[in-house]
This record gives structure tokens, C-alpha cells and sequence, in this order.
């Protein structure tokens, strides 16, 4: 069995990007997962089976062997945060340059 071990923060579409270049796998890998949501987390360190899914874009696979593809989430209240502290220093930025 070909297996992929899921790292931290990697939804099901980055994991297809990984394994095959492409999501038209997406399908098949959930299924042979027993993976029944497309927005599923699938918990970091977790073996999927990958046997008979096709490399679909090669470039891709070999640009995620070295720059994975992987989704980070954030909470709402560190979004807005995030968000917060960028409008903030634009601000600052404004009022510094007039």
C-alpha cells in the first residue's frame, strides 16, 4: 500500500496537489479514505492511502516535494487580529509620511 502521512494544517485538496498535481483525484483519494466531507481536517500525522492515485501534473509534484502545499486556519478572533494590526500600521504609516 502507497501511503502519505498528512502534516500540520493540509486539507484534502492540498494533499491531492501533493500526491498528484492536481485535484481531479480528489474523489478517488477520499474514497479510498473513507473520507466522506470535502471541508473533513484530517488529523496531522495521519497514514491516507494513496495506492492507484496517478501523478496528474508532475511539475506540481515535484514543486510540493520541496515547497508542500498546505492550508493554514486561523481563528476568527486571530484574524481579525491580523486584520487589526495591519489596518493599524497602515495608519500609523499614513500619518507618519504626511
Amino acid at each position: 500500500m502507497a501511503s502519505y502521512q498528512v502534516q500540520a494544517f493540509q486539507t484534502i485538496y492540498d494533499i491531492c496537489y501533493n500526491v498528484s498535481g492536481s485535484i481531479v483525484v480528489l474523489d478517488k483519494l477520499m474514497e479510498l479514505n473513507g473520507i466522506e466531507s470535502y471541508t473533513a481536517e484530517i488529523p496531522f500525522g495521519t497514514q491516507l492511502d494513496i495506492t492507484g492515485i496517478p501523478i496528474v501534473n508532475n511539475a506540481c509534484v515535484l514543486w510540493a516535494s520541496q515547497y508542500p502545499f498546505y492550508s493554514t486556519r486561523l481563528s476568527e478572533e486571530d484574524l481579525q487580529n491580523q486584520i487589526n494590526n495591519l489596518v493599524n500600521t497602515m495608519t500609523q504609516n499614513g500619518k507618519s509620511n504626511s
